[in-house]
């Protein structure tokens, strides 16, 4: 009998040992999983500098996460992160607006870029000088739902847009430019420099002279936002370090870029520029990166959003901003030592000689 009795206490032991172990060891598959993100445009691009930083420099890593970053074009961003086939994505906030009033509970975490990167490349020599020139133009797009960024750039800048005609060309847009079947392309911060140092002879039209507004966010799904909080959190506070250290050493995050995205094809003193220039401009700048408000969200500029979205029917009604965005992240985001990232920058290694 005290056989049986101690052989059930074993037991017993073994397996509440194993549910603890089962437990636990959920929860670190939990915070360990690999992290997909869905970008909105070709992989390798300048545009995603920060979450290839945040990657190589080990921000991720400190989080717990493992991040895979994989192709999700515009059209398909909010969808995929519904579906739950990636847990964070990058659309415009036109496409994010879209899919909550059709429906998809997603939700904007972190705003990744504060002010409009969008505007337009044209030839040097084509006499356009400022986003009012091209009334009457025709513009290549990405698809045919970039006309939701392109129509209210064109209106701030006082453009009728039934005087324009849009044709979609996805990623043919520099060549359909330069030879000559469109007039203007619409781009990017951090995309036509890239043209221009590639050498093609182009100009930038930049939307953000006339529409003050804010540009893509991260999203996830409200599921993943009410379930796993702490995910969120780590993840946007990588990328704020990400963010950081691109503003204090664009030439290291250069580095680190066209080393790891070979298929950019730019020297070291070029891809610097690019992350100086426009990377730096397109995160907030000074202005955010020396404050603890990475990655906040303004009521303003959504406001003056929804109302174009209103105005040309992406949405039915305007959506209350809290079904939008939350900043319930920034106070994470934003919790970390900046010193040590800075020394981070300092004492980076450079790989091209």
């Amino acid at each position: 009998m005290k056989k049986v009795v101690a052989l059930l206490l074993v037991l017993t032991l073994v397996l509440m040992s194993t549910i603890a172990f089962a437990t636990e060891s959920e929860k670190t598959l939990r915070r360990n999983e690999i992290v997909r993100v869905g970008f909105t445009a070709a992989v390798a691009g300048f545009t995603w500098s920060p979450l290839l930083i945040a990657q190589k420099m080990g921000y991720f890593n400190e989080e717990g996460i493992d991040v895979v970053f994989e192709q999700s074009y515009s059209s398909s961003a909010t969808r995929m992160v519904a579906a739950n086939q990636v847990e964070f994505s990058t659309p415009g906030p036109h496409l994010t607006a879209a899919a909550i009033g059709s429906g998809m509970e997603v939700i904007s975490v972190f705003q990744w870029y504060p002010v409009d990167i969008f505007g337009f490349a044209v030839m040097a020599d084509s006499g356009l000088t400022s986003v009012a020139d091209l009334a009457g133009k025709t513009i290549g797009t990405m698809t045919p739902t970039t006309a939701n960024q392109v129509i209210p750039i064109l209106e701030a800048a006082g453009v009728d847009p039934s005087t324009v005609t849009m044709i979609p060309v996805s990623d043919a847009r520099v060549q359909q430019l330069t030879e000559g079947n469109v007039d203007a392309v619409w781009t990017w911060d951090g995309e036509w420099q890239q043209w221009l140092a590639q050498g093609t002879n182009i100009a930038y039209l930049s939307g953000e002279t006339v529409y003050d507004s804010s540009s893509n966010s991260i999203i996830a799904s409200t599921a993943l936002v009410e379930q796993y909080p702490e995910l969120v959190e780590g993840f946007t506070r990588a990328l704020a370090k990400g963010c950081y250290f691109c503003y204090l050493n664009p030439r290291a995050a250069a580095d680190i870029i066209i080393n790891e995205w070979k298929s950019l094809m730019v020297d070291l003193d070029t891809a610097e520029k690019i992350i100086d220039t426009a990377i730096n401009f397109m995160t907030g700048g000074k202005e955010v990166m020396e404050s603890n408000t990475i990655g906040q969200h303004s009521e303003e500029s959504w406001n003056l959003m929804m109302g174009d979205y209103v105005k040309m029917g992406i949405v039915q009604e305007a959506i209350p901003l809290e079904k939008c965005f939350t900043n319930q992240f920034v106070e994470a985001a934003n919790a970390w030592d900046r010193a040590e990232v800075q020394k981070d920058s300092e004492e980076y290694v450079f790989i091209t000689q």
